[in-house]
């Protein structure tokens, strides 16, 4: 039993993955330097893997420099690993299960909050130009009035509650911000690139049941 090797095993799935052969799992003898890079791949692989998004800008210098000169390599040794799509941005990269086995944070999903955070992203999205501009939170609040409104009946909030239309609000953006479509803070809300996937999100009512649909 090679107890280094199992050792290695955890230390670094990455060799895991991608040795053939027994010697393929011993540490390089090189003074480090690929010990160096196989950790830094370690850590933006299990980055895309295990975070919503990837954004470019929320790397380092280095990190930001390795990723772009080895984005193919990491994106595509990820997607084989997961069998998940690359869904590859300006912004960053992420991984989408087009299933839900793979995640613990389904979105699109059926609860009343999920939705109302599908449909305001694409309220929000028309507000983004690409520029760092912020959403008042005063403002995401109309359009959370706005789209309780229009869809009254299937949902438990009213119009007409402020209360309950700040705990919609509260809800959706908390939503959105869980899976880095957004980030919140005390002046209001910004968009981040993902989001603009949800860009044409819509409700329909099917009929007889006149269920709300999303799409």
């Amino acid at each position: 039993m090679h107890r280094r090797r199992l050792s290695l095993l955890l230390a670094d799935p990455l060799r895991c993955a991608e040795a053939a052969a027994p010697r393929d799992l011993e540490a390089a003898q090189d003074g480090g330097g690929d010990l160096a890079g196989r950790a830094r791949a370690q850590r933006l692989q299990r980055a895309l893997v295990e975070d919503p998004v990837l954004y470019l800008d929320d790397l380092d210098e280095a990190d930001r420099a390795y990723f772009v000169a080895q984005r193919a390599r990491l994106e595509r040794r990820a997607a084989e690993l997961t069998g998940l799509a690359v869904e590859r941005r300006r912004e960053g990269t992420a991984l989408v299960a087009r299933g839900r086995e793979l995640t613990d944070r389904p979105f699109p999903a059926r609860g009343h909050v999920k939705q109302l955070a599908l449909l305001l992203a694409p309220a929000l999205c028309a507000r983004d130009h690409a520029d760092g501009t912020t959403i008042a939170h005063e403002e995401v609040a109309r359009m959370v009035r706005v789209l309780i409104a229009q869809h009254a009946g299937h949902w438990s909030w009213e119009a007409g509650d402020g209360a309950g239309v700040a705990r919609a609000t509260q809800g959706a953006l908390a939503v959105l911000d869980d899976l880095r479509l957004i980030e919140v803070d005390d002046a209001g809300v910004r968009v981040l690139g993902a989001a603009h996937r949800f860009r044409a999100a819509v409700a329909r009512r099917r009929s007889p049941a006149d269920q709300l649909e999303l799409a």
